[in-house]
This record gives C-alpha cells, structure tokens and sequence, in this order.
C-alpha cells in the first residue's frame, strides 16, 4: 500500500509515526515505514503491549473521506459493499476491513444505514 501513515501505540501513547510504504504479508507487515518504525522504537517496545495504528487515506480529512464515502455508497448503488470497497482500498484488504467495520461484504450499498457507514468511516482512521 502506498501513502499510508502507521502509528505504534503503548499505554494510549504514539510511540512513533511514519508515512509512506507498507505491506500487508503473512506474517505480519512489512515495508519501509514498517522497518523505519521498528528502528524507531525498538528500545521502548521491551515487555510492553503495542498497538499498530493505519491511516489509510492519511491526505483526507475525516468529513473529506466520509463525502467520498458517502458517493461511492450512492454510485454502487444495488452493487454489493466489497465491489465498491475495490475503489477505496486494496482487494486484499476487503475481508479484513468489512469484518473490522462488522459489515457484511455482500450487503448492497443501497442498504447501507447511517451507523455502517459510520463504521466504515471510522475504519479508515
């Protein structure tokens, strides 16, 4: 994934913040940001619970994303949530967003209700 920012949080602290490359592998993530923020932190994460923070789409505000949104919801129409997703994020990254949202992947767009959206939102951030 490109221009995404990643976080690591500890005790509600941001440890440390990058922008830029990462992957998705099956191990874990991977990538530049990925290996910036490990060199960032290594000396704090000894013994301690982390937490790793995506911004998706880390260049839109929160009200810009959700008017996205809020369009493609509306141009997907009787389309289903995971063949509108393909617009906004990865495809390999579908299943996992719409289980975190608590979305089911095959609903139609057009009944999506204002919580769901809401939730969708939120997932980005």
């Amino acid at each position: 994934m490109k221009n995404v920012e990643a976080s690591v949080i500890s005790g509600g602290k941001t440890l440390s913040k990058e922008f830029g490359e990462m992957e998705f592998m099956s191990f874990g993530a991977d990538g530049p940001i990925i290996l910036s923020l490990n060199g960032l932190i290594s000396e704090e994460i000894s013994g301690k619970k982390l937490i790793l923070s995506l911004n998706l789409k880390p260049a839109l505000s929160k009200e810009q994303l959700n008017q996205r949104l809020l369009r493609e919801i509306d141009k997907f129409g009787r389309r289903h949530v995971n063949i509108m997703l393909k617009e906004l994020i990865p495809v390999q990254m579908i299943i996992s967003f719409v289980s975190y949202c608590g979305i089911n992947a095959t609903k139609r767009c057009s009944q999506i209700n204002k919580v769901e959206s809401e939730k969708m939102l939120n997932g980005f951030f």
